[in-house]
C-alpha cells in the first residue's frame, strides 16, 4: 500500500459520493476546500479528546488500567484516520493526484522548515 494507493481511493470514494473534483470550477473547489478543512479540524480535534493524558491536568488517566489506555490510543488513531481522509480530500481539491508531487513538494518543505529552525525563526 501506498500513498498513491489512499489518494486513489479517496477520489473514487468522492466521486461516488457525488464530488466530481475534476468538473468543479474554482469557486466550487474553495467552498469544498473550507468545508473538507473544518472537519479534517473537527477530527483532529476529536482524536485529541481520545489521546490519554491530554489533559495533563486530570488525574482520571492515572487510575485507568492499561487496557483502558489501550483502547483510548485505538479510538486516537481511528479518529487521526479520519483526519486523513478529510485531508487527502483537501488534497485531492487542490490538484494533488500522485504521490510524487506531494512527496516531492514535502521534502522541499521539509528541507525549508530545517532552515527556518536553524535561523531561529
Amino acid at each position: 500500500m501506498s500513498l498513491q494507493f489512499m489518494i486513489d481511493s479517496q477520489l473514487k470514494f468522492q466521486k461516488h459520493i457525488g464530488y466530481d473534483l475534476d468538473s468543479m470550477d474554482l469557486k466550487e473547489r474553495a467552498k469544498y476546500i473550507k468545508e473538507q478543512s473544518l472537519w479534517a479540524t473537527d477530527e483532529l480535534h476529536e482524536m485529541i479528546h481520545e489521546v490519554p493524558f491530554a489533559k495533563d491536568w486530570s488525574s482520571k488517566y492515572s487510575k485507568w488500567e492499561p487496557e483502558k489506555l489501550e483502547i483510548q490510543m485505538k479510538l486516537s488513531k481511528e479518529e487521526y484516520i479520519d483526519f486523513l481522509h478529510f485531508a487527502i480530500n483537501v488534497g485531492l481539491a487542490l490538484g494533488f493526484r500522485n504521490e510524487e508531487e506531494i512527496i516531492k513538494m514535502y521534502i522541499s518543505k521539509n528541507k525549508i522548515n530545517y532552515e527556518r529552525q536553524e535561523n531561529g525563526y
